[in-house]
């Protein structure tokens, strides 16, 4: 789908992609109104993957009413921005895996949901209101989002895989309820709760930015490692 320079698509109504991604190409701007529906059926090919959505153009594309997206997302390195703005900033989830290293703009007030499938996103996420990110590894799965995570409330662990991440800004509560979470870059974080059984890796010589004390608690089953270098802990 390509746009053309200072012009605007707007698709009032959804979006399917089942079998095919979906390539969004070209200088100008997209916004869908409708449900972008990539997931649930199966395809002619036997299998269960949906079709899944790429941004690749200089303009930017919108969701508006994208709630509950199951195909992996691309956004590519020096692409338009990828707006997820959902009415009423709405809790969404996106349970395929995420690549590229582009900007990602989230409008959501409720929970947002990632990281269902081996994602590896370097770009940056914009948390444009103070919502909760939820990660969802399955086991097995290592999940990583590297870039920068901006904005936000909290942040959830549920997934019974590995969630990687680098520096991220929220101030809120980090709860590791399954899997392991290993922070990599430079967090904002109050406290750290992990849940038994569960796993947390400081992967960072100063986890923790100065100035910000953060309580981990840690239950007699569970583990923490830690690379102290330079920095400290708490």
């Amino acid at each position: 789908m390509e746009r053309g320079a200072g012009k605007t698509l707007t698709v009032n109504g959804g979006l399917h992609t089942i079998i095919s991604d979906l390539t969004f190409s070209g200088a100008g701007n997209t916004v869908v109104t409708g449900q972008l529906d990539g997931g649930g059926v199966l395809n002619i090919y036997g299998g269960v993957k949906p079709g899944g959505l790429i941004q690749s153009g200089a303009g930017a594309v919108t969701l508006n009413n994208t709630l509950d997206f199951a195909g992996d997302i691309t956004v590519n390195s020096g692409a338009g921005p990828l707006n997820l703005l959902p009415t009423g900033g709405s809790s969404i989830a996106y349970s395929g895996a995420f690549f590229g290293g582009g900007t990602v703009n989230v409008g959501c007030s409720g929970t947002l949901t990632l990281g269902g499938g081996a994602s590896n996103f370097s770009g940056t996420l914009n948390m444009l209101q103070l919502g909760t990110l939820r990660f969802i590894p399955p086991a097995g799965i290592t999940s990583t989002f590297g870039g920068p995570i901006n904005g936000g409330s909290s942040l959830l662990q549920v997934g019974q895989g590995t969630t990687v991440l680098g520096s991220t800004t929220y101030t809120g509560p980090t709860l590791v309820q399954a899997g392991q979470l290993i922070l990599n870059g430079t967090n904002r974080t109050s406290a750290i709760t992990l849940s038994t059984g569960t796993a947390l890796t400081l992967g960072n010589a100063a986890p923790f930015a100065a100035g910000t004390p953060c309580q981990i608690s840690i239950p007699t089953s569970s583990t923490l490692a830690c690379s102290v270098g330079g920095g400290a802990l708490l």
